[in-house]
């Protein structure tokens, strides 16, 4: 096995252009934990052609803000820090890439498709596979200025025996939700067929847009520390309560599934619409996944 990660610089940074975090980017349910995104991938890809598209990202207009860093000033305020120049020495991203002999060595299960209906099967394998062991999880490690690390970390699986590419992406949710990490996605690929294609701009590089929104809502009240506290006990005695290990499983859902589901899901709002109830006359596939996913976990409990 080989694996390989750039170093990382340890000295702080003060000509690094400096950008408050919006309001909505301070909310406390944001600060508390990291998100990964795994990849499996058909296909051995090349990691310098990774590598290449999110470096012209990250230098292209208003992307720039895809290699800061998170700190804090003394105020106690949240801030992003983005370099002015990205190097070798201080990229915009962190990346390491670990090779092994074959699937079977990395303990990896790759779901079947199931070609008309849902399914449960086993967890895909180790984090380890998706997310480094040296990646910052807690916000703490992000907020040290003496490791300077980017927030965005891309982990590359590789394997000698057998054509597959694992891929996990792990970031604080405070630097970007799902939606964010799929406009990136989108970006990446088409800068990875073509580095000189136009894509769309980053809003909100150093203005809120959502400042009059803000402005008229008290975040502070949403969850005060009573509720969050409250909200925390309750899911800890969730976890006490269970009697059982913990496992892990991976749901595979067929995308005929669910454009079926949606087909079926519209059709009913059109007759609602007909008997005169207001009701939307329009629902993405996310919608209707997450609404499938509620019953799910409704009718288990």
């Amino acid at each position: 096995m080989s694996e390989s990660a750039p170093p990382v610089l340890r000295t702080t940074h003060a000509a690094d252009e400096v950008i408050p975090l919006f309001s909505m980017d301070t909310y406390r349910y944001t600060r508390v934990f990291s998100g990964s995104y795994k990849w499996v991938i058909n296909g051995t890809l090349d990691v310098e052609t990774l590598r290449h598209g999110l470096d012209t990202l990250a230098n292209r207009g208003t992307w720039r803000k895809f290699g800061a860093r998170i700190r804090q000033n003394s105020e106690g305020d949240l801030e992003w820090h983005v370099p002015r120049q990205y190097t070798k020495e201080r990229p915009a991203y962190h990346l390491t890439v670990h090779t092994y002999a074959s699937v079977a060595a990395a303990n990896l299960f790759i779901p079947t498709p199931t070609r008309d209906a849902p399914s449960i099967q086993p967890n895909m394998g180790p984090d380890v596979v998706f997310v480094h062991p040296d990646t910052p999880i807690k916000l703490e490690e992000y907020l040290d200025p003496a490791q300077d690390h980017p927030c965005f970390n891309l982990h590359v699986s590789l394997f000698r025996d057998d054509p597959i590419t694992c891929i996990g992406i792990t970031l604080p949710h405070i630097y970007g939700d799902g939606v964010g990490v799929a406009k990136m996605l989108s970006n990446w690929l088409t800068l990875m067929r073509n580095p000189n294609a136009p894509i769309p701009v980053l809003h909100g590089y150093d203005t809120d847009p959502l400042a009059p929104l803000e402005a008229s809502y008290d975040f502070a009240e949403d969850l005060t520390t009573e509720k969050w506290e409250e909200t925390l006990r309750n899911i800890t005695s969730q976890e006490v309560a269970e009697d059982r290990p913990r496992e892990y499983r991976t749901v595979y859902l067929p995308g005929s599934h669910v454009k079926r589901m949606r087909a079926e899901a519209l059709a009913e709002l059109r007759q609602r619409q007909q008997r005169g109830e207001a009701v939307p006359d329009f629902l993405s596939e996310n919608d209707i996944i997450i609404a499938w996913w509620i019953k799910v976990l409704h009718f288990r409990y």
